[in-house]
């Protein structure tokens, strides 16, 4: 939508969470860009005129899909455990406590929380009660938020939206679905 008026903002990890004052300083030395996209930031948003763009996936749905990407990379942190312990497993050691289970272990309020710069390394965050109101609280104030089962109405929802500010904005599908990723990986 945004030609070379996007572009990307992560750190090198996926542990290194981004926080909000980092994202503002980015943006300030990057003053012709209109859309960043992110996996990394942190709210809140640098400015009160920033419009988010945020999907949430079902939580299960997200487990197997980390489950089956950790497993098939061996480069992936605990992938090893992915691989030893199967998907049950997995799961069971993230809702444990296992180190680097943050990946599927309350991820969306870690994630939309200071949980996940409060000690140190998003690999090491807890969510607290605290932490999902607070994740609450910013939803609500967003007004709108898509989710991953319903792209499509979230994408037509979000481009009505935004449209006064954003006229270009359009989504376009372009992923395998789960129960696609789940057939081509039990082919293999």
């Amino acid at each position: 939508s945004f030609g070379n008026a996007w572009t990307t903002f992560d750190g090198t990890q996926s542990r290194d969470a981004m926080p909000a004052s980092e994202l503002q300083h980015f943006l300030v030395r990057s003053h012709h860009l209109r859309s960043v996209s992110s996996h990394l930031a942190r709210p809140p948003l640098p400015w009160p005129e920033c419009k988010p763009i945020v999907f949430l996936s079902h939580p299960i749905k997200r487990a197997r899909s980390v489950f089956n990407f950790v497993r098939a990379d061996p480069t992936q942190p605990n992938s090893e455990i992915a691989r030893v312990r199967g998907f049950a497993g997995y799961v069971r050691w993230a809702l444990e406590g296992g180190d680097g289970g943050v990946v599927i272990r309350n991820y969306q309020v870690v994630h939309l929380s200071a949980a996940s710069v409060r000690n140190g390394s998003v690999h090491q965050a807890n969510a607290t009660d605290a932490d999902l109101a607070e994740a609450c609280s910013l939803i609500d104030n967003w007004g709108v938020i898509g989710l991953v089962d319903c792209f499509d109405a979230s994408a037509k929802l979000i481009q009505k939206l935004y449209s006064p500010t954003f006229s270009d904005l359009r989504f376009d599908r372009d992923w395998l679905d789960e129960e696609e990723v789940v057939r081509k990986d039990e082919s293999q």
